[in-house]
């Protein structure tokens, strides 16, 4: 029993997850979403203090590569990637930054098991068909490694 309230526990983390990528990052494209951040005084590399907008610019950010990230599967979620598209997106180096670094991280977390993955995809896919027809499959290289 405590397995299966676990599991549901974490279904809906992700689905909850999945339905906020889809209301805030979903319809606008990932590079007009990040150009803001590229406005900002960039952060000093290492730490100190992160202005609360653009921490806030570079989540934004974040949300949109993930929520357009195809095929929606463990390798176009994994964080280095992520991360590499945001910071190339945001001209910011998000390793460099423990902040941003503990930002992906924080977001990837939401699908970080497999049930968690599905449970999200589920969501993802069946929303995004109904928002955008933008399922699985379609949208195949919206964003991709070295692509600027």
């Amino acid at each position: 029993k405590a397995r299966l309230q676990q599991h549901q526990h974490h279904a809906k983390i992700a689905s909850d997850w999945a339905k906020l990528l889809l209301r805030t990052s979903f319809e606008i494209p990932p590079r007009d979403v990040c150009a803001y951040a590229q406005e900002a005084p960039p952060p000093e590399s290492g730490g100190g203090e992160i202005p609360p907008e653009l921490m806030s610019q570079v989540r934004s950010c974040l949300r949109a590569v993930i929520a357009h990230a195809r095929p929606w599967d463990r390798e176009s979620l994994r964080q280095a990637r992520i991360q590499d598209q945001v910071s190339a997106l945001t001209k910011i180096d998000l390793a460099a930054v423990p902040a941003f670094y503990r930002l992906v991280k924080a977001e990837l977390s939401h699908v970080e098991d497999e049930e968690m993955l599905v449970s999200a995809r589920k969501v993802f896919f069946s929303a995004a068909d109904r928002l955008g027809g933008e399922g699985e499959g379609k949208g195949e290289g919206l964003i991709s490694d070295g692509d600027d």
